[in-house]
């Protein structure tokens, strides 16, 4: 499972437009929601957004649930005035 994180922390570093992904947690009916951006995590339940790095995947899901795999992924494009 170490091996999985850190082949997804390494691609999506090397993502450099906004990705919106929905995992997948050990523990969950749900699957839940974050967005990666320049390197960091932002997801709404938590109240400041932290870095993407391999001890950080699992927080992801919660804290009590553990990362499993990523279900989707959508990568962001803004047009030319947006960016």
């Amino acid at each position: 499972m170490q091996f999985i994180t850190a082949a997804l922390v390494e691609n999506l570093r090397q993502v450099q437009l906004p990705t919106i992904l929905s995992v997948v947690g050990k523990n969950s009916i749900f699957n839940h929601v974050v967005i990666v951006w320049r390197g960091d995590v932002i997801d709404f339940e938590e109240k400041v957004k932290y870095p993407l790095s391999i001890v950080n995947v699992d927080r992801i899901c919660g804290l009590k649930n553990q990362f499993i795999k990523i279900s989707r992924g959508y990568v962001i494009l803004p047009s030319r005035m947006m960016m």
